[in-house]
C-alpha cells in the first residue's frame, strides 16, 4: 500500500469527481482511477459507489474518513517531528479547527514568517473539541479556533491566554448553473425541498447553526438534508459538485466565490457571524512562544474575508 493512495482517496472524498481530483492530484483521470482500485484492492473493501451519477463514497468509506485523514495526517506529522529533531530546532506546535486549517492558518504563517519568525512548526487538525483537548493535556502548544458568544468556550480561562485573530462568517452558499445562477434556492417555491449539507449538531458549526439559523430555514423551507459532514472540506466539495446547499466559512471558500463556482443564498438565510481566536496557556512559557505571542497582534491586517 502506498501512501499517496490515502491521499488520493482523500482528495476523491473532498471533490466527489474523478476528474476534479486527479487534477488535484496531477495525474491523468485513467492513472487516478486505478490508484483509487488499488487501494480498494489493497483494502479489500469498496470505497466509491461508481453505479450512482454523480459518484457516492460508500457508507463504510463515509464511515471510517475521519479514520484514514487521520492516518494520512499522523504520518506527515512524524516525518516533520522527525525532520525538526534532526535539525534541533525548536518546534511551535498548532492544533487548528478543520475549517481553519486549509486557508486561514497559512495565511497565518505566511504573516507570522514576513515578521521574521521562521519557526518550525507542526499542525494537528481536528474538531474543535479535539483541539481544546490538545491544548489542555499540553500536546500542543497553541489552539486557532472559531468562537461564538452562543457556544462559548470550555477552557479554563484563569490558565489561558487570548488573543483575537479576527472575524470571518458563516455563508449559506451552493454551486451555480452554466449562467451563474444557483442551482437551488433562488425561485419562490419553497414547497420544492431544498437539498441541505449539514454538520453534526455535536460538533462546533451544528450547534452553532442550530442555535441562529437552521430553525428559522426549517419553518420557511421544506428543508431535506441529503449528508451529514463534520469535515468542512468534504462539505466544500459536495456543494461544489450541486449535491445541496451549505453552510460555509467565507475565509475558506473566497477563491469559489470570486470565480463564480459557489454563490452566496443571503436571501434565503442571512450570514451567520464568529470571532477567530487564538489560545495558549500560561502556564508553559518559552522564549519562542513568547516572541510569536508579541507578533501575532500585527498579522491580523489582511486575515479576515474581505467583506468582514
Amino acid at each position: 500500500m502506498e501512501l499517496k493512495w490515502l491521499e488520493d482517496y482523500l482528495a476523491l472524498a473532498e471533490t466527489r469527481s474523478f476528474s476534479m481530483a486527479a487534477r488535484r492530484r496531477h495525474v491523468s483521470q485513467p492513472a487516478f482511477s486505478r490508484r483509487i482500485q488499488a487501494l480498494e484492492d489493497w483494502l479489500g473493501v469498496t470505497l466509491v459507489d461508481r453505479s450512482r451519477k454523480p459518484l457516492q463514497i460508500t457508507a463504510l468509506a463515509e464511515q471510517n474518513q475521519a479514520e484514514l485523514r487521520s492516518i494520512v495526517t499522523r504520518f506527515h506529522e512524524l516525518r516533520s517531528q522527525l525532520r525538526a529533531e534532526e535539525g534541533g530546532e525548536p518546534r511551535i506546535t498548532f492544533a487548528v479547527q478543520h475549517s481553519l486549517a486549509a486557508n486561514f492558518l497559512p495565511r497565518l504563517l505566511r504573516r507570522l514568517q514576513d515578521a521574521g519568525l521562521r519557526h518550525p512548526y507542526r499542525l494537528r487538525s481536528a474538531n474543535k473539541e479535539d483541539c481544546v483537548g490538545l491544548l489542555v493535556k499540553g500536546e500542543a502548544d497553541l489552539l486557532v479556533c472559531y468562537e461564538s458568544t452562543l457556544t462559548g468556550t470550555p477552557l479554563p480561562m484563569a490558565s489561558m491566554r487570548r488573543l483575537d485573530l479576527g472575524r470571518d462568517r458563516l455563508l449559506l452558499v451552493g454551486a451555480a448553473d452554466a449562467q451563474g445562477r444557483p442551482l437551488f434556492g433562488a425561485d419562490d417555491d419553497r414547497t420544492r425541498p431544498l437539498p441541505l449539507i449539514a454538520y453534526p449538531q455535536a460538533n462546533f458549526l451544528g450547534k452553532l447553526l442550530w442555535d441562529e439559523r437552521l430553525p428559522d430555514l426549517v419553518r420557511r423551507h421544506a428543508v431535506e438534508t441529503v449528508c451529514i459532514s463534520a469535515f468542512t472540506i468534504a462539505v466544500r466539495g459536495m456543494a461544489l459538485n450541486g449535491l445541496g446547499v451549505a453552510w460555509l466559512p467565507e475565509s475558506l471558500i473566497e477563491d469559489d466565490l470570486r470565480a463564480g463556482l459557489l454563490v452566496p443564498l443571503n436571501d434565503v438565510a442571512p450570514p451567520c457571524s464568529m470571532n477567530i481566536a487564538v489560545y495558549a496557556q500560561r502556564s508553559a512559557p518559552s522564549a519562542s512562544i513568547d516572541s510569536l505571542w508579541s507578533v501575532l497582534p500585527m498579522c491580523r491586517e489582511d486575515l479576515e474575508p474581505s467583506n468582514c
